[in-house]
C-alpha cells in the first residue's frame, strides 16, 4: 500500500498566502506522479493528530514562524 502523505500548507505566520500557493503546486506535483497526498492545514487541523489520521509522511510547506524555523520538527 502507497504511503498516505500530509502536505502542512497554510498556518498562521505572515507569510500564510506564500505558504498556500507553495503547497497547493507541492501538492499538484505529488497527485500527478501518483501520491495520495493531502492538504492539511495546521490553523485548522492539530498536527499531532496526523499519525492518527493515517499520514505516513509529511512535506512541510510551512513558510515563516513556526515552518522555517524548526519549531514544528522540533516537536516531532
Amino acid at each position: 500500500m502507497a504511503d498516505k502523505i500530509a502536505v502542512l500548507l497554510g498556518g498562521t505566520s505572515a507569510e500564510r498566502d506564500v505558504s498556500l500557493n507553495s503547497g497547493a503546486a507541492v501538492l499538484a506535483g505529488l497527485r500527478e506522479g501518483g501520491i495520495d497526498a493531502h492538504p492539511v492545514d495546521p490553523q485548522e487541523v492539530d498536527v499531532a493528530q496526523l499519525k492518527a489520521m493515517g499520514f505516513q509522511k509529511v512535506f512541510i510547506a510551512l513558510h515563516g514562524r513556526g515552518g522555517e524555523d524548526g519549531t514544528l520538527t522540533g516537536n516531532a
